[in-house]
């Protein structure tokens, strides 16, 4: 089922490389529809984004986040 709520949204890749300094994390508008590769965060803050793409940020997900191999994975369950 598609989730879609039109509004502004930060996206957020499920899997990422371990190899990247930062998640690529996006803002897009409210005419983008996201796939099942990423996780929609609708109605989000602009601090949100700026945590988000922090180093800090970084050293969550690797403590805490999920792996595919040696890909970091976000999980909506955290």
């Amino acid at each position: 089922a598609i989730r879609y709520k039109p509004t502004d949204s930060i996206i957020v890749p499920i899997h990422t490389s371990d190899q990247r300094d930062y998640v690529p994390i996006g803002y897009l508008g409210p005419d983008t529809v996201i796939s099942n590769a990423s996780f929609a965060i609708y109605d989000a803050e602009p601090w949100l984004f700026a945590l988000l793409t922090s180093k800090m940020h970084m050293a969550w997900l690797r403590a805490v986040g999920g792996q595919l191999e040696t890909r970091l994975r976000y999980s909506n369950t955290l």
